[in-house]
């Protein structure tokens, strides 16, 4: 298992054809290659560093050790497998919808506003950059796609791209999902 120490990773698989699907992005302080050092299987996914990234590697006998010994961790990680299996249904609900508005309005919704931070216009501010590319692996859309979908929603007032490369989503895109 590994530890993120600084930087952040992206976690993905290749579809059968051929397209890159983004389960999500880890962060510092966050983890990964849990569940094979758990069930002993293959890596289920592969972890690509998006920056510059330093990790810590627990060993199994470490890992389980720790488990054993330490309510406090064991608690935490028991939490962050809930979290992971309910952050897998809310990818399925987006991946289900055939609607290109609607998946790029679920990602924003679903994934990034457990990062937000508001604003005096009662905006949010969704706290990780993505490209295009980043939000169409994250939809199973293609680039072009997003980027209308996008420009429609700049247009029509929902959200705004910052200067910082940031989403802010105004009130108005609440109002419309």
């Amino acid at each position: 298992m590994y530890i993120i120490l600084k930087g952040s990773v992206k976690v993905y698989r290749i579809n059968s054809e051929g397209k890159r699907i983004v389960f999500t992005i880890r962060y510092a302080g966050d983890y990964f290659g849990e569940m094979s050092l758990i069930d002993g299987l293959s890596p289920s996914a592969i972890v690509q560093a998006i920056k510059k990234t330093t990790v810590a590697i627990i060993d199994d006998k470490l890992f389980w050790t720790i488990l054993h010994s330490d309510t406090v961790f064991r608690t935490s990680f028991i939490r962050g497998l809930c979290s992971r299996i309910r952050d897998t249904h809310e990818l399925v609900e987006r991946l289900t919808y055939n609607n290109a508005h609607h998946r790029v309005k679920l990602l924003f919704m679903n994934y990034f506003i457990k990062q937000n931070k508001g604003n005096d216009n009662n905006s949010i501010i969704l706290t990780t950059q993505l490209t295009h590319q980043d939000i169409a692996d994250m939809t199973g859309l293609i680039r072009e796609t997003v980027s209308n979908v996008i420009i429609e929603l700049t247009t029509s007032g929902e959200i705004t791209k910052r200067k910082d490369k940031l989403y802010e989503l105004h009130p108005l895109f609440f109002e419309n999902i």
